[in-house]
Protein backbone atom coordinates (compact mmCIF):
# COMPACT_ATOMS: atom_id res chain seq x y z
CA UNK A 1 0.00 0.00 0.00
CA UNK A 2 1.46 3.29 -0.82
CA UNK A 3 0.00 6.51 1.10
CA UNK A 4 0.16 9.33 -0.86
CA UNK A 5 -1.48 12.95 -0.57
CA UNK A 6 -5.16 11.85 0.72
CA UNK A 7 -5.22 9.02 -1.36
CA UNK A 8 -4.11 5.32 -0.51
CA UNK A 9 -3.23 3.30 -3.64
CA UNK A 10 -2.04 -0.11 -3.76
CA UNK A 11 0.05 -1.65 -5.76
CA UNK A 12 -0.20 -4.48 -8.38
CA UNK A 13 1.07 -7.42 -9.36
CA UNK A 14 3.93 -6.31 -11.25
CA UNK A 15 5.63 -5.17 -8.47
CA UNK A 16 4.32 -7.93 -6.03
CA UNK A 17 5.82 -10.70 -8.65
CA UNK A 18 9.61 -9.69 -8.02
CA UNK A 19 8.76 -8.21 -4.16
CA UNK A 20 7.08 -11.58 -3.11
CA UNK A 21 10.56 -13.99 -3.85
CA UNK A 22 12.52 -11.76 -0.39
CA UNK A 23 9.87 -13.73 1.50
CA UNK A 24 11.15 -16.97 0.40
CA UNK A 25 12.41 -17.53 4.20
CA UNK A 26 10.45 -17.50 6.79
CA UNK A 27 10.65 -13.85 8.88
CA UNK A 28 10.05 -12.99 12.67
CA UNK A 29 6.48 -12.25 12.05
CA UNK A 30 5.42 -15.02 9.92
CA UNK A 31 6.62 -17.84 12.92
CA UNK A 32 4.60 -15.87 15.59
CA UNK A 33 1.29 -16.68 13.12
CA UNK A 34 2.65 -20.55 12.90
CA UNK A 35 2.81 -20.62 16.37
CA UNK A 36 -0.28 -19.25 16.82
CA UNK A 37 -1.82 -21.65 14.15
CA UNK A 38 -0.26 -24.17 16.11
CA UNK A 39 -2.09 -22.97 19.13
CA UNK A 40 -5.32 -22.44 17.62
CA UNK A 41 -5.07 -25.79 15.79
CA UNK A 42 -4.33 -28.12 18.90
CA UNK A 43 -2.81 -30.77 16.29
CA UNK A 44 -6.41 -31.34 14.44
CA UNK A 45 -6.56 -31.69 11.26
CA UNK A 46 -7.94 -28.64 9.64
CA UNK A 47 -8.06 -26.33 6.32
CA UNK A 48 -5.93 -23.09 6.77
CA UNK A 49 -6.47 -20.31 3.94
CA UNK A 50 -3.47 -17.47 4.21
CA UNK A 51 -4.68 -14.15 2.21
CA UNK A 52 -1.71 -12.29 1.33
CA UNK A 53 0.51 -15.53 1.28
CA UNK A 54 3.18 -14.56 -0.93
CA UNK A 55 5.06 -16.72 -2.17
CA UNK A 56 3.30 -19.22 0.50
CA UNK A 57 6.40 -19.92 2.90
CA UNK A 58 4.07 -20.42 6.02
CA UNK A 59 3.09 -23.61 4.72
CA UNK A 60 6.82 -24.65 5.28
CA UNK A 61 6.15 -23.74 9.45
CA UNK A 62 2.40 -25.76 9.30
CA UNK A 63 2.59 -28.89 11.23
CA UNK A 64 0.92 -32.18 10.03
CA UNK A 65 -2.78 -32.15 9.65
CA UNK A 66 -3.53 -28.64 8.66
CA UNK A 67 -3.86 -28.37 4.89
CA UNK A 68 -2.65 -24.84 3.75
CA UNK A 69 -4.33 -22.76 0.79
CA UNK A 70 -2.90 -19.58 -0.01
CA UNK A 71 -4.07 -16.61 -2.24
CA UNK A 72 -2.01 -13.57 -3.40
CA UNK A 73 -1.41 -11.35 -6.29
CA UNK A 74 1.90 -12.82 -7.13
CA UNK A 75 1.92 -16.41 -6.72
CA UNK A 76 5.72 -17.45 -8.03
CA UNK A 77 5.50 -20.82 -8.76
CA UNK A 78 1.51 -21.80 -8.89
CA UNK A 79 -0.02 -24.93 -7.37
CA UNK A 80 -3.12 -26.60 -7.14
CA UNK A 81 -3.38 -25.32 -3.23
CA UNK A 82 -2.79 -21.80 -4.24
CA UNK A 83 -4.54 -18.96 -6.23
CA UNK A 84 -3.83 -15.60 -7.98
CA UNK A 85 -6.34 -13.07 -7.29
CA UNK A 86 -6.24 -9.03 -6.55
CA UNK A 87 -8.51 -9.18 -3.03
CA UNK A 88 -8.69 -5.31 -4.13
CA UNK A 89 -10.99 -6.31 -7.68
CA UNK A 90 -12.54 -9.78 -6.47
CA UNK A 91 -13.81 -10.98 -3.48
CA UNK A 92 -12.04 -13.30 -1.47
CA UNK A 93 -12.88 -17.08 -2.05
CA UNK A 94 -11.30 -20.17 -2.42
CA UNK A 95 -13.07 -22.39 -5.01
CA UNK A 96 -16.25 -22.29 -2.51
CA UNK A 97 -14.20 -23.75 0.01
CA UNK A 98 -14.36 -23.20 4.36
CA UNK A 99 -11.79 -22.76 5.83
CA UNK A 100 -11.12 -23.62 9.86
CA UNK A 101 -8.45 -20.57 10.25
CA UNK A 102 -7.98 -17.96 8.13
CA UNK A 103 -4.23 -16.16 8.62
CA UNK A 104 -3.94 -12.62 6.65
CA UNK A 105 -0.11 -11.61 7.91
CA UNK A 106 0.65 -10.90 4.69
CA UNK A 107 -1.58 -7.89 4.21
CA UNK A 108 -1.53 -5.46 7.67
CA UNK A 109 1.98 -4.66 6.48
CA UNK A 110 4.91 -5.90 4.86
CA UNK A 111 8.27 -5.80 6.99
CA UNK A 112 11.01 -3.24 6.16
CA UNK A 113 8.08 -1.35 3.79
CA UNK A 114 6.50 1.97 5.85
CA UNK A 115 2.80 2.98 4.94
CA UNK A 116 0.46 5.16 7.01
CA UNK A 117 -1.27 1.82 8.00
CA UNK A 118 1.74 -0.13 9.44
CA UNK A 119 2.89 2.89 11.39
CA UNK A 120 -0.55 2.43 13.45
CA UNK A 121 -0.70 -0.03 16.45
CA UNK A 122 -1.50 -3.14 14.12
CA UNK A 123 -1.96 -6.93 15.35
CA UNK A 124 1.31 -9.09 13.93
CA UNK A 125 -1.70 -10.94 12.19
CA UNK A 126 -5.38 -11.17 11.66
CA UNK A 127 -6.13 -14.88 12.41
CA UNK A 128 -9.57 -16.44 12.56
CA UNK A 129 -10.56 -19.57 13.95
CA UNK A 130 -13.66 -21.41 13.76
CA UNK A 131 -13.27 -25.09 15.45
CA UNK A 132 -16.35 -27.28 16.15
CA UNK A 133 -15.67 -29.57 19.16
Amino acid sequence: MIAGEGEIRYRKRDFWAGENLKYAEPHFRMRKVAREARRVTRGHACDLLDIGCGPATLARLMPPGVRYHGIDIAIPEPAPNLIEMDIIEEPVSFRGKKFDVVVAQGLSSTPGHSSRRSSRKSPACSMTAARSS
